[in-house]
This record gives C-alpha cells, structure tokens and sequence, in this order.
C-alpha cells in the first residue's frame, strides 16, 4: 500500500493529518465465478478437459465413459463425494488441463482440495498455461513432475507457472529446468515459463505436511491461490486448523519478465510417481475474479494562518496483489469541528458536503475500473478554520467497495502532529521559529488475517 509522505512547508500552518483505512465491508457477488467443478458426480461436461499419462484421470464416482467426460475409475463411490483421481501407484504419471482460456485483466483466485495420500513420492503440481497454447503432452515426469523439461526433454508447451506440492522434492532439483533449490522432501516449490526453460523460483517446506495417511480421510488439503493482474502470486494452504500462508506478494514479472503475464490462461494439474507410489486426487475446483483490496490516505494539507483557509488531499490505492473494482467505489472524510469543508473535487470523483461530512463516489466499473497496483485521482478538500487554536488536528479518510476482498486487513490508524508558526509584519519576513517539530506520533496497526485465508 503507498504512503503519503509529509514535506516540511512553508508560508503557513501544517494541519495535523491521519490516515485511517478501510471501512468493514463483506464481499459481493460481484467477484465473478469463473469456472467452478466438484469432480463429486459422476460425469464432468463434455470436452471440458484434456487429460492424459500413463494412468489414466478418472472419477471415482464416475459411470463408464460418456463422450466428452473424464471417464470414471471403476469405483462405487455414490455420486456426490467423489473426487478426481490422478496416480493410485508406482510409476504413474497423469495431467489434466481445462481447455477454455480464462480472462486475467481482473486477476485471478483459485480453489480446490488436493489429497496425497498411501505413499511417499513424487508430487502433486497446479499449472497455469498461456491461454492461447493448448499442449497436446505433458512436460517430462518423475521429478519434472509432468511440467518443466528435463535431460533435454521438453517441458509442457505454453507454460507460465508451474506450483508443485511435492512430497519427494524432485522438483526443485538439479536437472528439472533451468536453475535448482532442492529443500528435501515435503516442499511447495515454484518454477518459472517455457520461455525460460522452467526456471527456479523458489521452494521451501511447506508447514505442514502434504501427504499424510493411508487413506483420504485426514489426508484433506484445502488451497487457495491468487495471481492479480500486476502478475503477483500467492499460496494459502489449510492442513486442517485454518489457512496458513505459504507464499505471498511473489512477483512472477522478476522471473518470466515484465508484463509477461498473458491476456489469458488455462490452468490444470498434474502428478507423477516413480518407486514409491502415491495416490493423488482433486476435488471441490473453483477459479473467481479477484477482487480488489482498496486503502485510503490523505496527504497532509496546509492552512494560510492569514485566511485560515487550506486543503488537504484523499488517495485512494488498490494493493498490487489483489484485484479490480467492479462496484461503485465511495470516499469519506469526517472533519472535525472547527473544521469546515467548503468543496471537494477529483477527477472522475462525483463528491457532495453534508455537515462535517465529505463524500466522493465514481462508478468504479468498466472503463472506471481500479486495477491492482493502481490508483486513482487524488481528491482535493477545500477547507475554513475559523479558530486556528484548533490546530494541529486530525483529519480521516475512509474507502469503500462493495467488492473488497479484505476490508480489516488495512485497519490501522497514525496520528502525526505538526505544528509551524510564521509570522509576517509591513511585508519583512521574520525567521521560522519551530514551535513543534513533531509534538505526537502514535501508531497503532491492527492486522487481520484475510478473511478468505481465515
């Protein structure tokens, strides 16, 4: 989130300014779902998925093989509680990719339950794909884990990100791509485009562990992943006592290139065992618009101790990590008393003064649209002080959307005070006299962990 910096001024009284953020917002169905399949029933739509390997994708609660659909395993597990099965032993390899390029402008967030159980080896691993490229294979497997390239075979064309959850840790190993960081076993590791031949990114062991059990009961892994629009991807994983943070504010731009992130993508999994079997499935997948993230700030302001006018500034910013606006976005500012707003204005700003009260909206949709990293226009308030006793004083600006992906992540309060005196008599300029260079600085932070990662 940016941050007003206040500058020294001079010719007049610097009005004590504090920002204060984000109003409690609940999300909306404005975030668009984007794609959503429980792999639960017994049949996926038809040609919803490429798939391939040495084991065949399957559903266990699956009913032969309907023209278009994953076929199912040959189990009897009752419609509503199956899962897509991508390994059940030694030596496999298995990929599908959903074959419909989604839309990355708003950025992206995508859900779904992993279970790695009855084994040790090799790994899971969730893909996101250049939209425009459809594989007709997987990338090498074992270790490669059926994405990146390895001893001079080709990795899946058209990759972007390969994010593995890798029980053996193969993955980030010498050989797999480009580039290595091999943590041992049980690790989350993150490699990079074909265009850069898989490059390392990073791996570290996950906190807990990815595969546990000899069956799927307790074996649950819920994931959360998001990539905005500014190309910033991050990993939540609940093991079963709420969502731990694996991997956050990761800038893929650092190693596929700026801007790299393609118009659209396709995202699918992929799985792979070698001498130690594994069984591997997915359920429960979802992948939603993004949504926004939006702070508010104010730029310290000025009042002329001649007039005992002055104004100050609103900012209104939307986190590189998060999503774009698709709601009207609404700015407040309550002055205090002493304080009267006489007009406020910004560009695309549409603002009105009730009392104390300073309220600016803009439709915050279509071509008005916030994208994460963005910010827009600043608003200018307009102000009188009538007693200039009142001052330093603490001004406040809040944000609202009705889509905001968090809004108590950004609750936090400053209060900084300054105070300056001047003094001019028959137009000869008396010296500054520092009455307070700083006469209060309180800081409070009040973080909350995500509410879609709580």
């Amino acid at each position: 989130m940016k941050r007003a910096v206040a500058r020294p001024v001079t010719g007049a009284i610097a009005l004590a300014l504090a920002y204060a953020l984000l109003v409690a917002v609940p999300a909306s169905a404005a975030v668009v779902v984007l794609d959503s399949q429980t792999f639960r029933g017994v049949t996926t739509p038809n040609g919803d998925w490429l798939s391939g390997g040495s084991h065949v994708p399957c559903l266990t609660a699956g009913t032969g093989a309907p023209a278009g659909s994953l076929p199912s395993c040959g189990f009897d597990e009752a419609a509503g509680t199956g899962v897509l099965r991508l390994t059940d032993d030694y030596v496999q390899t298995a990929y599908v990719i959903r074959d419909s390029p989604i839309d990355t402008s708003r950025g992206l967030e995508i859900s779904f339950k992993s279970y790695q159980y009855d084994g040790g080896g090799d790994g899971m691993l969730f893909m996101l794909i250049d939209g425009s490229v459809t594989p007709s294979a997987p990338g090498y497997s074992g270790a490669a884990l059926g994405y990146a390239s390895y001893g001079g075979n080709p990795g899946i064309a058209g990759g972007y990100v390969g994010l593995a959850f890798d029980v053996y840790g193969g993955f980030a190993a010498p050989g797999v791509g480009t580039g290595d960081g091999y943590v041992g076993g049980n690790a989350i590791t993150v490699r990079g485009s074909e265009a850069t031949d898989y490059q390392f990114i990073s791996a570290h062991n996950a906190t807990g562990p990815l595969a546990v059990g000899s069956s799927r009961a307790g074996a649950e892994r819920d994931v959360l992943i998001t990539i905005s629009s500014q190309n910033i991807l991050s990993l939540a994983i609940n093991y079963g006592s709420g969502f731990v943070t694996e991997i956050s504010g990761l800038d893929l731009n650092t190693v596929n290139g700026a801007g790299s992130l393609p118009a659209t993508l396709k995202l699918g999994f992929s799985a792979g065992t070698g001498g130690a079997r594994l069984t591997q499935e997915i359920q429960d997948f979802e992948i939603d618009t993004l949504a926004p993230d939006l702070s508010a700030n104010i730029l310290p302001g000025t009042v002329n101790p001649d007039t005992g006018k002055g104004s100050f500034r609103i900012g209104v910013d939307d986190d590189a990590s998060d999503g774009s606006t698709n709601d009207v976005v609404t700015a407040t500012s309550t002055l205090p008393a002493g304080i009267t707003p006489l007009s406020a204005s910004g560009t695309g700003w549409s603002c009105n003064i009730v009392a104390q009260l300073v309220t600016c909206t803009r439709p915050g949709t279509g071509a008005d649209r916030l994208d994460a990293g963005e910010s827009y226009p600043r608003i200018r308030v307009n102000i009188k002080v009538a007693d200039l006793s009142v001052l330093p004083a603490s001004v406040s600006a809040s944000v609202a959307t009705a889509t905001d992906a968090d809004a108590t992540n950004d609750a936090n309060t400053g209060l900084l005070t300054l105070a300056v005196a001047l003094a001019a008599t028959g137009g000869s300029a008396l010296p500054w006299v520092l009455l307070g260079a700083i006469a209060a600085v309180v800081i409070g932070i009040a973080l909350v962990v995500r509410r879609r990662w709580a």
